[in-house]
């Protein structure tokens, strides 16, 4: 992190691409008219809009910390809260950056989100150029059917999936489970509210990142939400063991995205619904 500015602000995020273990106090004197900072360091920067109360508290140090451009080590224990070191990078620059969801995808993410392993070239470089969706306030809930017929939906199904496992970060939103298999890929799927053979739109506000358990039972009518965002349970669910990872949850509040762009629809909910027998 970049020290705090004048303005309260930490303007960057930088991952350090190079580090010069010699001291090199000729040329912090060149540089800045002293030969305090010997140490070289280069990044590779990213703006943020994290401001240094918000930093202090996340790392859990007191409101009246002032580093004064020296440079400090975070205990690793410090971000448990935030899933680790890595966890904690990925949401600075999913909640802080300009761009928030929407921000170009890197290969590196682009496998820490999908894994890869089943995405054809036109998928990766639909998810590479990811542009900005319609953001409507009030978003149709099916897609236009005067839209000419694509050859391949490869891309829009890729641009979906990846928006969707961004905003949740490739956790179920239900039971907040983050399984990955031995290649990275997450167990987490992109599931349409409402659905996509009755024509539901491919849009992140039509779309909930679910493990595969509470993705079927989404699909399958045995669970649905309410426009509070909260878990509805059939009625008649059967009473076995089986079914107990949908109950349990009866009543709870999904994990929602930080990004209100994708948050669930109430258009979506009521639909799903309606669909599925609930009002």
């Amino acid at each position: 992190m970049h020290s705090a500015t004048e303005y309260g602000r930490v303007p960057v995020l930088c991952d350090v691409q190079v580090f010069w273990p010699d001291e090199l106090r000729d040329l912090s004197f060149a540089l800045w008219g002293n030969d305090k900072f010997p140490y070289i360091f280069f990044f590779r920067t990213e703006e943020l809009t994290l401001s240094w109360p918000e930093l202090t508290e996340h790392l859990g140090y007191a409101p009246n910390f002032d580093p004064r451009g020296n440079f400090y080590s975070v205990a690793t224990h410090r971000l448990d809260d935030f899933g680790g070191v890595e966890a904690y990078v990925r949401s600075l620059r999913h909640n802080y950056t300009r761009d928030g969801l929407y921000a170009p995808i890197t290969k590196e993410e682009l496998l820490e989100l999908d894994g890869g392993e089943h995405l054809d070239e036109a998928e990766v470089d639909q998810a590479l150029t990811i542009d900005e969706v319609e953001t409507e306030q009030a978003p149709s809930l099916t897609e236009d059917e005067q839209e000419p017929v694509l050859a391949s939906r490869t891309p829009r199904d890729a641009k979906f999936r990846i928006l969707v496992r961004r905003a949740y970060g490739s956790k179920c939103a239900v039971c907040g489970s983050g399984l990955r298999s031995t290649t990275g890929e997450p167990e987490v799927q992109s599931a349409h509210i409402y659905p996509k053979k009755h024509k539901g739109k491919d849009h992140p506000k039509n779309g909930l990142c679910l493990c595969r358990r509470h993705h079927w039972a989404l699909d399958a009518g045995w669970m649905s939400l309410s426009d509070d965002h909260r878990v509805l349970v059939r009625h008649n669910l059967p009473e076995q063991e089986d079914y107990e990872f949908i109950r349990k949850y009866t009543g709870a509040k999904i994990t929602l995205p930080a990004d209100k762009t994708a948050i669930p629809h109430p258009v979506f909910l009521q639909a799903h619904r309606e669909l599925m027998g609930f009002d």
